[in-house]
This record gives C-alpha cells, sequence and structure tokens, in this order.
C-alpha cells in the first residue's frame, strides 16, 4: 500500500503519481480504500508553449539608452550581452569575476526560501560555466566595482558586504521576485517594449544566432543541458537566419561561376 504525498511539486507532477498508483491501494486521511484508480481512464491536457518575445536590435539599443546612468545600467547590460539567469545575475560575485582574463564564472544561484535568501549550487553541471567578457561589459563592471567599494567606504559598519555585482547601494542583496518586479516598473514607465525578464536572456540568444554564433557554442554559454533547448528558443529566428543562410550559399556559388 502506498500514502499519498503530503504536497506535489505541480499538477504534472500529482497526474503522474496518481498514475502510478493504479492497482494499488490508496490510503487517504480518512479510513476509506479505493479499489479503482480515478485517473485510469484520464488524460493530462498539453501544455502550451510560451512564445518568448524578444527585443530585437533597434528595442535593445532604446533598452540600453533608457537604463544609462541608473542602478539597471550593469545588470541589464549582463543579461543582453551574456543571458543569465534570473538567479545567476543575482548570485553573481564580485570573486567570480576575473578582471585579468576578461572571464565570469557562473556558479551559485541565489533562490528565496521562504522568507529567508541563500545561494546554491546549480542542479545540472552545464549550468556551471565559465564566459568571456566583452571588452565594452568588462569596462562597466569595472566602474561598478568601483562604485560598490566606495559605497563600502562611505556606509562603514552599515555596509553589508556580501560581494554581490547585483545589489543595494548597502550591499544588500534583492530578492528575485522584487528584482523581477523592479525591471517590470522600469520598462513600463519608459515606454518600452513588455517582455519578462527572463525574455532578456532569449534576447541574448537570438542576438546570438542572428550575428552568426554557432547554436553549440549559444548553448553552453547559456548553460542548457540539451541542445533542442537553445533550438526552441531560437525557431522564432530561423526563418530570417535561414535566408542569411540562402544568400551566403548563393553568393559562394555563383558569384563565382559568373566571375569565371
Amino acid at each position: 500500500m502506498m500514502s499519498l504525498p503530503k504536497q506535489q511539486q505541480s499538477c504534472s507532477d500529482e497526474f503522474s503519481f496518481l498514475h502510478q498508483l493504479q492497482g494499488k491501494d490508496i490510503i487517504l486521511r480518512f479510513p476509506i480504500t479505493i479499489k479503482k484508480n480515478p485517473c485510469e481512464h484520464t488524460e493530462l491536457p498539453s501544455r502550451e508553449r510560451y512564445e518568448a518575445k524578444v527585443f530585437d536590435q533597434s528595442e535593445i539599443q532604446s533598452f540600453l539608452s533608457a537604463v544609462s546612468g541608473t542602478d539597471l545600467e550593469v545588470p541589464m547590460l549582463i543579461e543582453i550581452c551574456l543571458g543569465l539567469r534570473r538567479g545567476e545575475l543575482l548570485g553573481l560575485k564580485w570573486k567570480h569575476i576575473d578582471f585579468e582574463h576578461s572571464k565570469m564564472t557562473i556558479c551559485e544561484n541565489l533562490v528565496s526560501v521562504g522568507t529567508e535568501l541563500i545561494t546554491k549550487t546549480p542542479k545540472t553541471r552545464s549550468s556551471i560555466r565559465t564566459l568571456e567578457i566583452p571588452a565594452s561589459l568588462l569596462d562597466k563592471l569595472m566602474q561598478q566595482r568601483r562604485r560598490y567599494l566606495e559605497h563600502k567606504l562611505r556606509l562603514g559598519a552599515d555596509f553589508h558586504d556580501g560581494d554581490y555585482v547585483v545589489c543595494k547601494e548597502n550591499g544588500d542583496s534583492y530578492t528575485p521576485d522584487y528584482y523581477s518586479l523592479k525591471y517590470r516598473r522600469f520598462i513600463k514607465s519608459h515606454g518600452l517594449k513588455q517582455i519578462r525578464f527572463h525574455d532578456l536572456r532569449h534576447t541574448n540568444a537570438t542576438l546570438m544566432l542572428e550575428q552568426g554564433v554557432s547554436p553549440k557554442v549559444a548553448q553552453q554559454r547559456l548553460g542548457h543541458v540539451d541542445f533542442s533547448t537553445t533550438m526552441n528558443i531560437y525557431s522564432h529566428v530561423l526563418e530570417s537566419v535561414d535566408k542569411q543562410a540562402a544568400d551566403t550559399i548563393d553568393k559562394a556559388v555563383f558569384q563565382s561561376i559568373h566571375s569565371a
């Protein structure tokens, strides 16, 4: 006999669990035994896949122009250039940045657990990665580091030195949900295209493909376990990239024939 768990992670998990109970007695909190599994002839409805909205290149410029000079500038540059997950961005520490070699190591994830904020190691090995930092972003990070140290010196004992790259002026880290809200309020107040915080990651993925970055390299930079995950994100821009591929082949093959 099996007892139902106290809590399931999702409707899908719960449905799968109940299906596994087929042919088994189920013990509920009441003294009742159910001999027939009610899920036996039930099908789980298919989940609709979310179609990501992304900034195009002109919208990226408008977005970066709007955040310039604000406390969102460096975090949003990191998102557009490196496509970190929200928890990876908020869990990023100065010790993870190698300024001498222009490298950033992604190895911690900031999450909310009840009322607590904790950093934890990413669940998958592929999420732990070291990224090359674009030169312009590296300059911005150096400026941000100087501001961090200035705040630490000015506030003294009132500064909470958690070593976080993205933090409040007193060094405190942001909760993930609040940071998403902060982002949403900003883009709404500035009349920018309404896309989710996570779609900044998709914007980075799209930008890489449009600029000719190999999907395999993009997979590694994004920290995806499966190549198919990367390609699903890329699917909405494949048509335009396919046209570019056709034009490239046309130029390579037929221009050489005509010039012969």
